[in-house]
């Protein structure tokens, strides 16, 4: 038995000899110098195929609207979504900056020169949120006290990195204050140094009077006994002058 299926054998090339004899089974076997070519009937069938099927697969109308009016709802959602997104991020950052600035404030106490200032942006939803702040304090020494100073300075610092995450502004200030507690400490201990100064002179002194105090105390025998001649002799010597001067002066 022969079975050839679109086997063409009237134009089998020479290297595919088929012998009509023996029995041959070959499936989709097609020379390579064949060409398949539709009839026209044939052909007119295909293209009325392909214009049905291309007519099933596109949609209709009503299916267009209704792809349309899905996309816009997923796009209108899809907005809707990004825009509570936007007011949830507000809302956090206003939230992080007034309980940033509130932490300033509890910490400066009398050291505060001014309450919180904010910055504020309107939301998609109308309403004003806090993105930004700031809270005045006094970073000056206390003149002449350099013990306030150094409290000051310490509460200043306090204050500055009081909130759960300092800004770079109150880095800066926390270290400014920092180097006002060092000066105010330097102070301190000269001020210290000198009052030793002091009193380490103020002993020596002491201590010198006290001698001289013992040896007046020591001569004072001797001076009462030599006191009365030397008055004696002081009374005559000034009698003496006394007369001299009168006479110079009777003379003259």
């Amino acid at each position: 038995m022969n079975v050839s299926l679109n086997l063409i054998s009237s134009h089998v090339s020479s290297h595919e000899i088929v012998s009509q004899n023996k029995s041959c089974n070959r499936l989709n076997t097609t020379a390579a110098s064949e060409v398949l070519v539709p009839s026209h009937s044939q052909s007119s069938a295909l293209d009325k195929l392909h214009k049905a099927q291309n007519l099933a697969s596109q949609p209709s109308e009503s299916d267009k609207k209704v792809d349309e009016k899905n996309k816009i709802a997923a796009d209108q959602k899809k907005k809707e979504q990004e825009v509570q997104q936007v007011i949830q991020q507000l809302k956090s950052r206003d939230l992080e900056v007034k309980t940033h600035e509130q932490a300033h404030l509890a910490a400066g106490g009398q050291y505060v020169t001014s309450g919180a200032n904010y910055v504020y942006q309107t939301g998609p939803d109308g309403n004003r949120y806090a993105i930004g702040g700031d809270v005045g304090i006094d970073t000056s020494p206390v003149p002449g006290n350099p013990e306030a100073t150094l409290l000051k300075a310490q509460q200043i610092q306090s204050a500055a990195l009081a909130p759960a995450q300092p800004s770079s502004q109150d880095q800066s200030v926390a270290r400014a204050a920092m180097q006002m507690a060092n000066n105010a400490r330097v102070e301190l201990a000269q001020s210290a140094s000198d009052e030793q100064s002091d009193f380490t002179v103020k002993e020596k002194q002491g201590g010198m009077r006290d001698e001289a105090t013992s040896d007046e105390n020591q001569n004072a025998p001797l001076i009462q006994s030599i006191m009365p001649k030397a008055l004696d002799e002081s009374s005559s010597l000034i009698s003496s002058e006394r007369q001299q001067f009168n006479l110079r002066v009777a003379t003259s």
